[in-house]
């Protein structure tokens, strides 16, 4: 699966299965309607990700894509200025990032 956002460069490539075969309804991951500004300038706009238990996710793009602040949104490091992150059907986004960590979210 490829899917791209019509605002940004990055893209989101995958998959590969694990090997998992456990049936658990929703991803593991979502991120939905994720925004992330710095001075009025979008690193991230509107980023909706679903990452399926036993899936694996690749993301690519040029310097200065927001691919870091993807990440840092999703461990915690950084807070989104819109949207939500998901994490094993539990809402993660206004937890610290030691929490994140404990539950296996982490960079």
């Amino acid at each position: 699966m490829t899917s791209t956002r019509n605002d940004s460069s990055i893209q989101v490539r995958g998959s590969a299965r694990t090997g998992s075969s456990a049936q658990v309804d929703g991803p593991l991951l979502r991120l939905d309607h994720l925004s992330r500004a710095f001075g009025g300038v979008f690193a991230n706009r509107d980023v909706s990700i679903d990452v399926p238990r036993g899936e694996l996710r690749g993301i690519i793009g040029p310097n200065g894509a927001g691919k870091s602040t993807l990440f840092n949104l999703i461990s915690g490091h950084l807070r989104p200025g819109a949207g939500t992150v998901t994490f094993n059907g539990r809402r993660i986004d206004g937890l610290a990032p030691h929490r994140r960590a404990r539950l296996g979210v982490a960079i």
